[in-house]
């Protein structure tokens, strides 16, 4: 059996609530991801998936529980070098980009804090934003000028920037348009095959994450209420909350990422 590049085990986070107890954003949450595959995780809001998400980075600390990468333990605090192979993409890039940096000055910053020689570094953003399907042209563009997609596409390229191995996408989609959504879908898909990459596909929307990921888990109130390979939890969902959620998302139209057109040669919607 292959072994996971990560796992956890029995993790809990609990968040102080002034003159009330604890809210329990994590309650014994287990998983593992394996080498190359999208790990689903669906909730609705306050289920604890994107807190999952960052503590399996080490951005949030576990009061509880353990995480480990290739076999090592990263918590409570993961060594300096776990931050190459492990990065994040965010929900918003207009929230997440700095609006005062250029598309250029914002890679320039992260390979120059991750090493890459000066001589070298141009050439790498040219390759990052070719990757990402974004013209030269952007290079001097602050992140108001550009489209969601686009914007989405250079968080995308930030985390590519040190060639990490594994990236939690965290609702990498839900803040843009239905047809630049199957864009960028098809993007991260692509760059998957291409770099060998490992997903957690962290989202609201059952129907996307199932058509993204080969395994998922249902997370309700901080906890996992169902889990298996994706297409047995969407054609037999056993939990009511994976039900209710596969109906939310079957009453929007979701195109399937593989059969929409890429985008137009002028850099992304």
């Amino acid at each position: 059996m292959t072994p996971p590049l990560l796992d956890a085990t029995d993790l809990v986070v609990r968040f102080p609530r002034r003159g009330g107890e604890p809210v329990t954003a994590l309650d014994g949450v287990s998983l593992e991801v394996l080498p190359g595959e999208t790990l689903g995780v669906v909730g609705g809001s306050g289920s604890g998936k994107t807190t999952l998400g960052r503590v399996l980075l080490g951005l949030q600390r576990a009061d509880e529980g353990v995480v480990r990468y290739r076999g090592e333990v990263l918590s409570p605090v993961p060594p300096p070098s776990f931050r190459r192979r492990a990065q994040i993409v965010f929900q918003d890039p207009l929230d997440s980009l700095n609006p005062r940096r250029t598309v250029e000055s914002t890679l320039l910053e992260v390979l120059t804090v991750s090493g890459v020689p000066r001589d070298d570094r141009s050439a790498r953003i040219s390759d990052l934003l070719a990757q990402v399907g974004l013209h030269e042209a952007v290079r001097g563009a602050l992140p108001h000028a550009l489209s969601g997609g686009q914007r989405q596409r250079v968080g995308i390229a930030r985390a590519l920037a040190v060639g990490p191995e594994f990236l939690v996408l965290d609702e990498p989609v839900s803040a843009l348009d239905v047809s630049v959504q199957a864009q960028v879908l098809n993007l991260l898909l692509d760059l998957q095959e291409a770099l060998g990459l490992t997903y957690l596909f962290v989202s609201h929307d059952l129907a996307v994450v199932q058509r993204m990921s080969d395994r998922i888990l249902v997370m309700e109130a901080g906890r996992v209420v169902e889990r298996g390979p994706a297409r047995e939890v969407v054609l037999h969902a056993r939990h009511p909350h994976t039900r209710r959620l596969l109906a939310a998302s079957l009453s929007a139209a979701h195109p399937r990422p593989r059969e929409e057109s890429r985008d137009s040669p002028e850099g992304g919607r």
